[in-house]
């Protein structure tokens, strides 16, 4: 069993830039790794089984985790300013080896097309993804919001950012990306963007997104590495004016019941590997009614018209 302390130290190496290494180091300790710095992409083509893929089975089924392991999944504008507000918060001295600015066109008109796919062809041999003045501005603001809140940007310093981990977990070879650590607390600190900070918006998101997933599969895999339960906060931060931000902890009760469900789901991942057979939707008739609300509206009005 490692623990937390040593095996940071043994991992002050340069970044894992290349499958093959990441490979090597796998293999030199059993498949686990605690902290590594992994390059993003690196860490994504890994086979090992993510929180978000096992949402994709919950959600959708079999199938679409299949398709979503063979293809490429390109970034919405959400996910961009959400990547880019990572960066800037959890890693700002290397913004700007990542980051170049977008060139200010609409890409209607045939020169303004050629101007954007120049630029695109400049960050790409700069190994640079491109960012418009505008996102640049909201990720400023996010971090900004955060830092100037003692209490929720302590959260976010004096730690380790966007390290990987590799551990056995219900069965299978499963990996985290944890945004934040602190190693004195073993403390995991995850950055989520979002329109809301609010109590009652962000307690929807945590069970539309499934964060008491993401909540449970982390602690529960630092804890089969380390041999010790990690905590893990929320740090949620607005991405539109006035990018308030807020610090949220996912309760025992609803992280029983998340790991309840990702059990259920990891069973079904395991039975589709055993057999081959990754299914789609059930085949059966789906039945759609009204909502309860909407029955109770309606069966009032007709007792009003009566």
């Amino acid at each position: 069993m490692l623990t937390p302390q040593s095996k940071i130290k043994s991992l002050k190496f340069m970044i894992i830039s290349t499958f093959d290494d990441l490979r090597a180091e796998l293999a030199a300790t059993d498949g686990l790794m605690f902290l590594a710095p992994v390059a993003e992409d690196v860490y994504r083509a890994h086979g090992a089984l993510s929180q978000s893929e096992i949402k994709v089975v919950a959600e959708k089924s079999p199938a679409h985790l299949r398709h979503q392991r063979r293809t490429l999944r390109a970034p919405s504008e959400a996910m961009k300013l959400g990547t880019a507000a990572h960066k800037m918060i959890l890693e700002p001295d290397d913004f700007d080896s990542c980051y170049a600015f977008a060139p200010e066109c609409h890409k209607r008109s045939k020169d303004e097309k050629a101007v954007w796919e120049a630029a695109k062809a400049e960050a790409k041999a700069s190994k640079k993804k491109l960012i418009t003045k505008e996102d640049h501005a909201a990720a400023t603001a996010m971090r900004d919001s955060i830092f100037s809140n003692e209490r929720v940007g302590s959260l976010l310093r004096g730690g380790v950012a966007e390290r990987a981990c590799f551990g056995n977990l219900l069965g299978l070879h499963g990996k985290a990306l944890l945004d934040y650590y602190h190693p004195n607390d073993h403390a995991i600190v995850d950055l989520k963007s979002t329109k809301s900070a609010s109590l009652k918006q962000f307690e929807r998101d945590v069970r539309t997104y499934r964060y008491h997933w993401q909540a449970a599969w982390y602690t529960d895999l630092v804890k089969s590495i380390t041999g010790k339960a990690p905590t893990f906060q929320i740090v949620a931060v607005e991405n539109v004016e006035p990018y308030c931000a807020a610090i949220f902890e996912i309760k025992f009760d609803l992280l029983a019941i998340a790991r309840w469900e990702i059990q259920q789901t990891v069973d079904l991942i395991k039975r589709c590997m055993d057999t081959g057979v990754w299914p789609g939707y059930p085949t059966e008739v789906n039945q759609l009614g009204a909502y309860k609300s909407e029955w109770e509206a309606y069966k009032r009005s007709m007792q009003e018209s009566a």
